[in-house]
């Protein structure tokens, strides 16, 4: 933009140049995972981000983590580690233009109970014993040498007198 200025014959020319930066397209698709386990933490994706946009994840109007640039690709953008369920939103903006994207996401917190069985379970000696055959009622239960977990132990690994094994299970 050019303006000129007379005054009383004398004039002068100042140029001000306009930048008009476009509107972050709020009709993106945004997706996540339905549920996540208690204290862990969610990924929200960004479909087709724009290339200029920056994203800022939110719950509600509180921002959550750092804004992330578009790349015309898709982004992620990482929750805090979730204690109960949560809908996110997320922010569109570039120098001065911001828009909430149309999508919001719902994610669950999932909290299964420990698995459950008899805290002494006894086996004969002669049988070789093995760790496939330790009890606990669960889903996908898994047995570990430690309580802090590690590698789970395989099926085939021999039971040791005496020695404590811990259990956990895996649901979704």
């Amino acid at each position: 933009m050019t303006v000129v200025e007379d005054n009383s014959g004398i004039t002068g020319t100042d140029v001000v140049n306009v930048v008009v930066d476009p509107q972050p397209n709020t009709a993106l698709v945004v997706s996540g995972p339905a549920s996540v386990c208690y204290n862990a933490t969610a990924t929200i994706t960004v479909n087709s981000s724009q290339s200029g946009v920056s994203y800022q994840l939110r719950e509600g109007a509180v921002p959550v983590g750092s804004p992330v640039a578009g790349t015309g690709g898709n982004i992620g953008l990482s929750s805090l580690p979730l204690t109960a369920g949560t809908t996110f939103n997320v922010l569109a903006y570039n120098n001065g233009c911001s828009l909430q994207l149309t999508q919001t996401v719902t994610v669950s917190v999932s909290d299964p109970a420990a698995p459950t069985g008899s805290a002494s379970q006894s086996f004969c000696a002669i049988n070789n014993p093995t760790v496939a055959a330790l009890s606990a009622t669960g889903t996908s239960v898994q047995w570990y040498a430690s309580a802090l977990g590690g590698s789970a132990l395989p099926g085939t690994t021999a039971l040791v007198s005496g020695s404590t094994y811990y259990a956990s299970q895996t649901v979704s």
